[in-house]
């Protein structure tokens, strides 16, 4: 045991020597970043594997060739290249993720619970890695595809532990550049697809979609591409998801519906066809849970809030009368969802004083709030004995309404008025 703890610190000392020397600029910086780094391959304890790498790690920060090849001149031999520094860099995070997970495998079976607790505590040590490959100012889009996210995603799938996949996806995600995710968009999401069962692919995508979105919004954004179809590469891969995850809970697969409306209306305010599409989408899902006998009561409130967002961005309800499939969602909706969804399109229109001017639409809207104006089949008693304040307050709002259908001529008046309508 103690020629174990004297050749244990014995690491830490070659690591100081070794970065003394490259300081000194005598021997090659090259060849000494990569007898280290596989110096370390000597300590196969987790604990102290990650803490030794990670010594490294931070002792060699200033010290990582970031030249490009052409750049790098006659001693691009001796001083190394950004590539050097990508392969340096990759075989330790690769080393340290290996420790990390073999943490969960230590011990007695009852202290599970604690050693993942442990290792949510130990994460920071191996997200470093992450974080040293996004400061390599020569990294551009090419490299970044062919080798780091390559490298990256390739230790993510074969570790195959939920934990460890879902942080490092979440990691790449934080620290590299928007550019980078606009153009590695299909193997990032790809890969989503194929992580454990247990890994919450949902939280990955909504943030990656959520990071996207913002930056497509920023005052100072160059927008995105006109050759990258943002919404379509994300529709196709959520899709191709939500089937290879057949016990993806409801509430989950309408909260990734919810993130691409945000991403359709932030990044395409003027493609109304990309909202009606997701729409379409969702009911197809609710469709087939209703076809398996599932019942959509758990994920109403998710789908109450999928369908507040088209009504809070566009400020018109005759925007969101252009989307065919709204109507259809509100089906499955319960009775009191239908008339919060009711009263919101009718306060949007009053708030932003929206007119109504045709009888088609008129028509459409009335259809939309009818939890308003007739009473439904799937009221409860308690429903239907209805507090006489609150039918009070609802009249007066659908009063308030009725101004609101203005058409541009008499004729057309008359066509719109709701007393001249056949009930």
């Amino acid at each position: 045991e103690g020629e174990i703890w004297s050749f244990f610190p014995r690491r830490y000392l070659l690591i100081t020597v070794g970065v003394v020397f490259i300081k000194a600029g005598q021997v090659s910086r090259k060849d000494i970043l990569k007898d280290l780094v596989e110096m370390c391959r000597g300590v196969q304890h987790p604990l102290r594997g990650l803490f030794l790498r990670n010594y490294l790690l931070q002792c060699t920060r200033n010290l990582l060739p970031d030249a490009r090849e052409e750049e790098a001149g006659v001693d691009k031999g001796k001083d190394g290249i950004v590539q050097d520094s990508v392969d340096f860099v990759l075989l330790n995070y690769s080393e340290m993720n290996k420790l990390w997970v073999r943490i969960q495998h230590q011990g007695h079976s009852r202290e599970r619970e604690k050693r993942e607790k442990e290792r949510q505590e130990l994460r920071i040590l191996v997200g470093t890695n992450l974080v040293r490959l996004s400061q390599l100012e020569m990294v551009d889009v090419r490299l970044y595809r062919r080798s780091v996210l390559s490298g990256l995603l390739e230790q993510i799938v074969s570790c195959r532990d939920p934990i460890a996949q879902e942080y490092l996806m979440e990691c790449i995600i934080q620290v590299f550049p928007d550019e980078f995710h606009l153009q590695s968009l299909g193997e990032f999401l790809q890969t989503c697809g194929e992580l454990h069962q247990k890994v919450n692919v949902k939280n990955i995508v909504i943030a990656l979609i959520d990071r996207l979105a913002a930056y497509a919004s920023r005052t100072d954004s160059p927008g995105i591409p006109n050759d990258i179809q943002l919404f379509d590469v994300f529709s196709e891969q959520i899709s191709v998801i939500i089937h290879s995850r057949t016990d993806m809970p409801p509430e989950d697969i309408v909260s990734l519906q919810a993130a691409l409306i945000n991403l359709a209306l932030k990044c395409y305010p003027d493609r109304v066809d990309y909202v009606d599409k997701v729409l379409r989408y969702t009911a197809e899902i609710f469709a087939k849970f209703a076809e398996g006998g599932d019942a959509a009561a758990g994920v109403s409130k998710e789908l109450l809030r999928l369908l507040k967002i088209p009504i809070d961005s566009y400020l018109n309800v005759l925007t969101v009368l252009e989307l065919g499939h709204f109507a259809p969602l509100l089906e499955y909706l319960s009775y009191a969802a239908r008339k919060e969804i009711s009263l919101y399109l009718v306060n949007n229109a009053l708030d932003n004083n929206t007119t109504v001017p045709t009888q088609e639409e008129v028509d459409r809207f009335l259809q939309l709030v009818d939890t308003l104006i007739t009473d439904q089949k799937d009221q409860d008693d308690a429903e239907l004995n209805i507090d006489p304040e609150d039918f009070a307050e609802e009249q007066v709002l659908m009063g308030r309404l009725i101004f609101l259908m203005q058409a541009v001529s008499p004729d057309q008046q008359y066509l719109v008025s709701p007393r001249d309508r056949k009930s």
